[in-house]
């Protein structure tokens, strides 16, 4: 959800060609969230950004391009991002296999919600301290409070 947030706040800047407040997001997003859905299109925007921003920031789209080489499952986008990397003159490295596999997994497996499990860490008698403590000082008898 954050990381969501995160991201659509970074495509706006980027959208509105205010490209260093786009940078500045999306790099926060992409170093606090390196496991995000949408990390693909974080480090494309990421790169777009620096290398609209000037030649001071081509070692920073550079090193973008090669994230999104080593982690992208996409032969389309490892296409497009190795040209990239060519006109730059910069080298292209392989793509990471343990990064794939984690990006392919993570695709693979149903998505859970955090709160499908009970939580481990809390035993099950104080999580309802409240519950039991309202519904002792109910009187016995008349309406039920609800």
């Amino acid at each position: 959800m954050i990381a969501e947030g995160e991201f659509r706040a970074g495509s706006f800047y980027h959208h509105k060609e205010s490209f260093p407040a786009a940078a500045n997001r999306l790099q926060s997003l992409s170093e606090q969230y390196p496991l995000y859905s949408g990390a693909d299109e974080v480090l494309w925007q990421l790169a777009d950004s620096y290398g609209r921003m000037g030649d001071r920031f081509e070692d920073r789209a550079a090193n973008a391009y090669t994230r999104i080489v080593k982690t992208t499952r996409s032969a389309n986008t490892r296409r497009r991002v190795q040209e990239k990397l060519q006109a730059m003159n910069r080298p292209v490295p392989a793509a990471d296999a343990a990064a794939l596999e984690r990006m392919k997994y993570e695709l693979e497996k149903p998505h859970q919600s955090q709160h499908d499990e009970p939580r481990l860490d809390v035993p099950a008698a104080r999580t309802c301290r409240w519950r039991r403590n309202w519904q002792s000082a109910r009187p016995a008898s008349g309406p039920a409070f609800r």
